[in-house]
């Protein structure tokens, strides 16, 4: 599923999923693509660098964004769990 979603992303989204040397700060308006771009970030650090889930940090600001964030993140990994 990530490989699908990587091909639907804007240049910049990306770039910004294949960022990586040192740290990302994702700035944009509603409505851009924040959260897919994230989602697909994390699950690009898990799947293509090797990453362990519980290494990773992403922050959010409300318990039910945190939530969609990790189904999406375990769909995007083809694993049945959420990513907390």
């Amino acid at each position: 599923m990530l490989t699908t979603l990587l091909k639907t992303l804007k240049p910049k989204q990306l770039t910004a999923v294949q960022h990586s040397e040192g740290p990302l700060l994702i700035i944009a308006g509603a409505g851009t693509g924040k959260t897919t771009t994230i989602t697909a970030k994390i699950a690009h650090m898990v799947e293509k660098d090797g990453i362990q889930p519980e290494h990773i940090l992403a922050l959010t600001f409300s318990k039910e964004a945190a939530g969609n964030m990790g189904r999406k993140v375990g769909e995007l990994l083809g694993e049945n769990r959420d990513v907390q």
